[in-house]
């Protein structure tokens, strides 16, 4: 039986799968980041994608609805608390998030021709098999994934999603 904490928060609003929010590129662990984000804005202004949004108790969440992450750094440059820091890591999302694909509801597996998310996708983490029948099936390959969310915004079936993984699991 796999079971997750939660916190008080969470409880009351119902939230009891326990996820965390995706947090900007390069952030600490949940608690440090949190206990040293002052909450500022800096980090939010000052990304030109506007995908670092203000969320819940104004701490900033990543947000791909309307573009992707190309991680130029300007939110961990900014960051004066360092709740953000580049330095050390030789990614910004260090297995923290994992890209959660229903391809139950994907186009190719309806039989629609669909290739928005591998067409976007920079490192070919996302591929189509071919398969008898002239119909693909999508393949994410997490060892590529990058978590950039390019891939989710321009899922014209929204069944693409990145989120903050437990314990640095990916799927």
């Amino acid at each position: 039986m796999n079971t997750q904490a939660i916190n008080r928060k969470q409880f009351l609003r119902g939230q009891f799968k326990g996820e965390q929010p995706l947090r900007p590129p390069w952030a600490l662990d949940e608690y440090l980041f949190t206990d040293i984000c002052e909450r500022c804005g800096d980090c939010i202004s000052v990304c030109h994608a506007g995908i670092i949004q203000s969320g819940s108790g104004g701490f900033p969440e990543m947000n791909f609805t309307d573009s992707g992450c190309d991680y130029c750094g300007d939110c961990a440059d900014r960051c004066k608390p360092q709740a953000l820091i580049r330095h050390n890591q030789t990614s910004p999302f260090p297995s923290q998030q994992k890209v959660s694909i229903d391809h139950s509801r994907c186009f190719t597996e309806r039989g629609i021709v669909c290739r928005s998310c591998g067409e976007v996708c920079e490192y070919e983490a996302i591929g189509f098999k071919p398969a008898r029948g002239g119909v693909s099936h999508l393949q994410l390959n997490t060892e590529l994934c990058d978590g950039c969310g390019e891939c989710v915004h321009v899922c014209p079936a929204n069944i693409i999603q990145i989120k903050k993984s437990s314990h640095g699991e990916r799927q």
